[in-house]
């Protein structure tokens, strides 16, 4: 399969999703594309599979209809066990993305969840801090990043860990030269 048809599959999955989801709980597109900062129309053209949203948007549509993101993106069926191999990882996949995503946690029905994040240079976590409830504990793996947690900003550098709380608009930027991973766990789930 090609780029752009894989592309086009997995916009009309996530939008299929988010649809699924706000009628679960008898949401109107108006209503919640008004809290997510985009149009009726929009909104409507990202459940139909037509646009891609930001990631900046899906995290605030998932925020909106209380569900983590990586259920509206994971990309398959959890494992049954709790032992998630290295090949089995889900992956939180959104079309021309310079971030990836491994839920490295065996599914969202736990009380916590731990993510890979590969953040490549130059790029942001998300375009303006976001929040979400809960805690997070991130540990850098490999490059130099900046966490920025409300007003504060802290540079990391590999094995460094940084512990805060979620409800704050938070986000990472990588500094570095090459692309910056980071492991965190997060509770309760809601990535």
């Amino acid at each position: 399969m090609d780029k752009n048809n894989h592309d086009t599959d997995m916009d009309a999955l996530i939008g299929s999703r988010i649809r699924q989801a706000r009628t679960s709980i008898g949401m109107t597109l108006e209503e919640l594309a008004q809290p997510v900062g985009v149009t009726r129309s929009f909104l409507s053209q990202v459940e139909r599979g037509l646009v891609s949203p930001s990631l900046t948007s899906l995290r605030r549509i998932a925020m909106e209809l209380r569900v983590p993101v990586f259920l509206l993106l994971a990309d398959g069926a959890s494992p049954r066990n709790a032992l998630v191999r290295k090949e089995e990882r889900q992956n939180l996949i959104l079309p021309g993305a310079t971030t990836s995503y491994q839920l490295l946690s065996p599914d969202l029905n736990r009380k916590l969840e731990m993510i890979l994040t590969t953040l490549q240079v130059g790029m942001a976590s998300c375009e303006a801090p976001l929040s979400h409830p809960g805690e997070e504990c991130a540990v850098l793996l490999k490059g130099n990043v900046r966490v920025e947690v409300a007003d504060d900003k802290f540079i990391l550098e590999e094995g460094d860990t940084l512990y805060f709380d979620c409800t704050l608009p938070h986000r990472i930027v990588n500094l570095g030269d090459i692309p910056a991973e980071i492991i965190s766990a997060i509770s309760p789930p809601s990535f």
